[in-house]
């Protein structure tokens, strides 16, 4: 793989999502009818062709990251946890897309009893709490990761870029569908502006973390041909 390939990739994963969202607009303009389509096309459950794209998604980012882990980074170093953690991380994040770990969170948060009548009656109120501590943790790693991204700088703003749009959209979007009655064409908006920026936030970063992997090559995957530099003995 090459940048070029990279960037031909990352149109092609927009280009799915958009089909995706589109899916989802026919679903609710046919008034979301039941049967095994429906479950598929409505992007605001889980189990749907949606949510296993994200995960896939998520995991890649997060087999990259483990490869530039034990390429790049000393079992001691900051580099190495600061990448090991990453990659966790997101390993984490794509196994929640299909088993929910931060809905179970948000009822414990606050119960559905608690829920009922109450202006945060959808979705409580999980993303005030577990948004900023996920942004944090994902921006402090990235960042504290400019080392290996010196003369690619570009990457890593797009990397947090990517950070940006994929948690606001994960918890902060998620916050506003409390403020839409269900099943309505605020909740529509707000679902598609949602599933849409977190899909499309993690479209970045993983074209952030192949092309890196393409200046810096990794051993257990072919991601490209890299130039080693003679001076410090690393692809780049």
């Amino acid at each position: 793989m090459n940048t070029e390939t990279n960037r031909r990739l990352f149109i092609s994963l927009v280009a799915i999502e958009c089909l995706l969202l589109l899916g989802y607009i026919l679903d609710c303009l046919f008034g979301n009818p039941e049967g095994y389509l429906h479950k598929i096309l409505c992007i605001e459950d889980e189990n749907t062709i949606q949510s296993w794209f994200s995960s896939l998604q998520l995991f890649l980012v997060s087999w990259y990251l483990f490869g530039l882990a034990f390429t790049y980074g000393k079992f001691r170093s900051r580099k190495f946890w600061a990448l090991f953690l990453l990659a966790a991380g997101f390993l984490f994040l794509s196994a929640d897309e299909i088993i929910m770990v931060h809905e179970t969170i948000g009822y414990a948060i606050m119960p559905e009893g608690a829920r009922a009548g109450s202006r945060w009656w959808y979705s409580g109120i999980w993303g005030f709490i577990l948004g900023p501590i996920l942004f944090a943790f994902l921006v402090y790693l990235f960042w504290s990761l400019r080392d290996l991204f010196k003369g690619n700088m570009h990457l890593l703003w797009r990397s947090l870029a990517g950070v940006v749009i994929f948690v606001g959209a994960a918890a902060m979007m998620d916050e506003l569908a409390n403020l839409f009655p269900y099943k309505s064409k605020g909740q529509m908006i707000e679902t598609l502006m949602e599933e849409g920026g977190e899909m499309l936030g993690v479209s970045l970063i993983l074209w952030a973390v192949l092309d890196l992997c393409t200046k810096k090559k990794i051993p257990l995957l072919p991601v490209g041909k890299g130039e080693k530099n003679e001076g410090t003995g690393i692809t780049e």
